[in-house]
Order: C-alpha cells, then sequence, then structure tokens
C-alpha cells in the first residue's frame, strides 16, 4: 500500500512482505513510518521517499544511527556492517532506493522503494 506518491515493496528471504512497506519502523511511541522498513530484530533499514535511514531498538530505545558514516565515495550510495548487520543502501533513477539488509542469522531483506512506486501504484 503506498501512501502519497510515494511507495515499496519489501521482501524477506525472496518473500514479499506487505506488513513492512508503509508501516511503522518499530512498536515504539517514538517511532516514525516509512515506505520500507527492512529487519524484524534491533537494527532496521527503512526508506522514505528515496532516502535510506538506521534504526536500533535496544533496551527499549529507539534511536536514529548516521547512516552518513557509511557513505561510499561521496556517491549518496551507503555500504556497511553494523553490530552483525549488513546492508546496503543505493539510490537510482533520481528518486528510486534499493535497499538490502542481512541480519546476524542469514535472514536476508530486499526492497525498492521511489516515486509513483510499489503496492498502490503497481498492483
Amino acid at each position: 500500500m503506498a501512501y502519497s506518491n510515494w511507495g515499496a515493496f519489501v521482501y524477506c528471504n525472496g518473500e514479499r512482505r506487505t506488513d513492512k512497506e508503509d508501516t511503522s519502523v518499530f512498536e515504539h511511541k517514538d517511532a516514525r513510518c516509512f515506505h520500507a522498513v527492512l529487519g524484524d530484530e534491533e537494527i532496521r533499514l527503512c526508506g522514505y521517499k528515496c532516502y535510506p535511514e538506521l534504526w536500533q531498538l535496544k533496551d527499549g530505545v529507539l534511536k536514529q544511527i548516521d547512516i552518513d558514516q557509511f557513505e561510499v565515495d561521496g556517491t549518496e550510495n551507503y555500504e556497511g556492517t553494523i553490530d552483525g548487520y549488513g546492508f546496503i543502501a543505493r539510490q537510482y533513477d533520481d528518486n528510486m532506493l534499493a535497499l538490502a539488509l542481512k541480519q546476524p542469522d542469514g535472514t536476508k531483506w530486499t526492497g525498492d522503494c521511489g516515486y509513483k512506486y510499489g503496492a498502490g501504484h503497481m498492483d
């Protein structure tokens, strides 16, 4: 389901996860909503419009992780590992974002979000 002119498709181990599209990053009173939320453990990679964000919920404390420290050569693309979670975020076609997250247990998440893209726009 898309809201506004932006949307997403999210997959976990190749299976579509509509519950991770246009939803809150965590069930927490201070959590924000995103078009794409990858992950179901303490670290989550999110896409809002065509911008990535990293979030962590640990011991009841919600915090945003500075994704800029993982920027690849000034490209506004991001790649790295944090607490055993590997992730990639790549912007493409001016208003699209490709995301990937691998959890420490091997679970693989992928997603794309962007302008006039995703559920509600394409299905």
